[in-house]
């Protein structure tokens, strides 16, 4: 993912530094199976509900590579684990902090809503181990990526289970007091 700005299959992405840091840490291994890919699909099209716009999360190459994925071609299959996983992060990171940075409207506001939060990859990095291992969090309830689809929102509301949360606020986390 070099320099500039860094695409798959002509889709800029949203979280181009995480990304390549979340796929660093798992060796280049695919994050998601083919159920996820269907749930994670579903969450960006609900993401409307939170009042964002689906297109901005890779629907329309989302729908189209994950057809065509299932012919096995391994380079599709790479690139739409890689969307995929941009569009839980992006949004994750726009449901809790909003798409607009303040910054980029006004170079005097200066308060950046993201310092001191997990780093983004290592929320991504939980949330796929939780939803590949299926284990249960701290709340009781299952932490699979079906939970997003069912619950009818993003997987990065807080109403799509506390699973998301407890990676997003390092509860876990011995250096957050956690």
């Amino acid at each position: 993912m070099g320099r500039g700005a860094a695409s798959v299959r002509g889709q800029r992405l949203l979280q181009p530094a995480a990304i390549a840091r979340f796929y660093e840490g798992r060796k280049g291994a695919h994050a998601w199976d083919g159920g996820d890919a269907e749930q994670i699909v579903q969450s960006v099209r609900d993401i409307v509900q939170d009042g964002l716009n689906p297109a901005d999360y890779h629907l329309a190459a989302l729908e189209r590579i994950r057809d065509s994925a299932r012919a096995a071609r391994p380079a599709l299959a790479a690139d739409l684990d890689i969307l995929l996983t941009d569009a839980v992060a992006g949004m994750m990171d726009h449901t809790r902090f909003g798409r607009v940075r303040p910054v980029t409207l006004d170079s005097t506001w200066n308060v950046d809503p993201r310092a001191g939060a997990p780093p983004l990859e290592s929320t991504l990095a939980r949330i796929a181990e939780a939803v590949s291992r299926g284990k249960p969090s701290k709340s009781g309830s299952r932490p699979t990526s079906s939970t997003w689809a069912s619950s009818g929102r993003s997987p990065s509301c807080a109403s799509a289970g506390p699973w998301m949360a407890q990676g997003s606020r390092g509860e876990d986390d011995p250096s957050r007091g956690g």
